[in-house]
């Protein structure tokens, strides 16, 4: 609970670059798993678009997000950065090819770079909603 009022504390621009972050990053999911469509299985493929599309709904309408939206921010930043950091590394040591699948990839980390001093900022509203929590 505590995620979701830090987020509601946070100024009116922020908010937005979080809920675009989000939705941008969904977006470049969904095509990543458009490209490597034919080496994905079936039912990751159905989990990865739904999961996708629940944060990409919950990007635009966010009002109506459950709180595990926002506990998904601060998450989908570090799942990124582990995973799409390790295929750029994959990609520039020469172990694997640039191809249209690390693209994706390579937007995403570009991405999470330039959300990070906001995600910071909503660290820090949502310690600071904790502190009025525990002091009340």
């Amino acid at each position: 609970m505590h995620e979701k009022q830090g987020f509601f504390n946070l100024e009116n621009k922020l908010q937005d670059r979080l809920r675009y972050f989000m939705a941008l990053l969904a977006i470049l999911q969904i095509l990543a798993s458009l490209i490597t469509l034919q080496t994905t299985s079936l039912i990751s493929l159905i989990i990865g678009i739904a999961l996708n599309l629940f944060i990409l709904y919950f990007s635009f309408s966010i009002r109506r997000a459950p709180n595990i939206y926002f506990q998904l921010i601060t998450w989908v930043f570090w799942i990124v950065i582990i995973f799409n950091g390790l295929e750029i590394y994959w990609v520039l040591s020469g172990q694997e090819a640039f191809s249209l699948k690390s693209l994706p990839s390579f937007l995403a980390v570009v991405l999470v770079i330039a959300i990070a001093p906001t995600l910071m900022k909503y660290r820090k509203a949502i310690n600071s909603s904790k502190e009025v929590k525990n002091a009340a």
